[in-house]
């Protein structure tokens, strides 16, 4: 018998799973999408997804974390926050690595989408790295379009990200 998907609500004292999840995602994908490479990706990472750095720069600012669990695995995380504009702004969205491909990233945005509605936001928007074609892609299919490329120097790593925005 299958188990389906479920989505859990996470609170300050579970952060570790987001970090964990996201890590290897975040290696293999920006590693090749940065200056500096492997280094300038494990810098950003360490200033901006680890348990401490979700908890300051993310829950202290109003996002809250859910994960896509199957069968006790952790599969995806979604970080959302509602705007005071009526926006809701989807902060992240990470599939656990190997698990491309099943359905599980448009499981997690149905979800958040719905979680926006539900809160009374009218519209959605993400940021993504411009070179994260697939990514971008992905937020297409949801009817989201780029709106905004910002070029970024930071922690070692220069790139430039696309603000991608839709209905909801």
């Amino acid at each position: 018998m299958d188990v389906p998907m479920k989505i859990e609500r996470l609170d300050r004292n579970q952060l570790r799973r987001v970090s964990e999840l996201i890590y290897p995602v975040w290696m293999k994908t920006y590693s090749d999408k940065c200056t500096n490479g492997p280094a300038a990706a494990q810098a950003c990472f360490d200033v901006y997804i680890t348990p401490d750095a979700l908890g300051t720069n993310k829950v202290d600012g109003g996002v809250q974390f859910h994960m896509v669990v199957e069968d006790g695995v952790d599969l995806a995380v979604v970080g959302t926050r509602v705007c005071p504009d009526g926006r809701l702004d989807l902060d992240k969205l990470y599939v656990a690595d190997g698990m491309q491909g099943r359905g599980i990233g448009s499981f997690a945005m149905r979800f958040a989408m719905d979680l926006g509605r539900e809160n009374g936001c009218t519209s959605i928007f993400t940021h993504a790295n411009r070179l994260n074609v697939s990514a971008i892609r992905f937020y297409e299919r949801f009817g989201l379009r780029e709106t905004e490329v910002v070029h970024c120097e930071h922690d070692g790593a220069i790139y430039d990200y696309s603000t991608l925005e839709g209905p909801l």
